[in-house]
């Protein structure tokens, strides 16, 4: 059986190593954090409606959590946006590596301009499927309004989605986060 014993300077070697190992991935990566805007498909009820509900269980209006759904999230064209966004968040994190904060992820810097082109083309394609999302959306808020009944309400909608989706990649300096 052999013992190692570990000197003082050891370990200070051993920390002066990762700490140019971190400075070395500081310099060679960029921390990223991607950003999506997305429209809500689920709305929680008023209290209004929370006690009405609640009188048909013989329950307290304040106790009961409930939402309704906007629109069906089964219909093909929101299914297409839903795919686009996994498929970009796919990609991101398969060209980054993980960041112990939530959210960010590192990419080595020569790789972030492939992501930029690849990110524009993405978003191309989100506008994209929002355009044919909004061809079906009037049909989509009028099987709502009878799925719905009573808790249907016309200013739950927008009226266009053009601008309610989206997808930003932002820079994230983790140095000035540990200040």
């Amino acid at each position: 059986m052999s013992t190692t014993i570990e000197t003082q300077s050891d370990v200070e070697l051993s920390t002066r190593n990762e700490v140019n190992h971190a400075e070395q991935l500081r310099r060679s990566c960029v921390a990223i954090r991607l950003s999506f805007s997305w429209f809500g498909t689920r709305k929680t009820l008023t209290e209004s409606q929370k006690s009405q509900a609640a009188e048909a269980f013989g329950a307290e209006g304040e106790f009961l959590s409930a939402r309704k759904k906007l629109i069906e999230t089964e219909h093909p064209a929101w299914k297409e946006l839903t795919s686009i966004k996994g498929r970009i968040l796919a990609y991101w994190r398969a060209m980054s590596l993980p960041y112990p904060e939530a959210g960010i992820r590192l990419i080595p810097q020569q790789s972030v301009s492939e992501l930029d082109t690849r990110l524009r083309r993405m978003r191309e394609e989100l506008q994209e499927a929002v355009r044919r999302l909004e061809d079906h959306y009037s049909e989509l808020k009028y099987a709502a309004q009878d799925r719905l009944g009573s808790l249907f309400n016309p200013d739950d909608y927008p009226s266009r989605l053009e601008n309610l989706f989206a997808v930003m990649r932002i820079k994230f300096d983790p140095m000035l986060a540990s200040r």
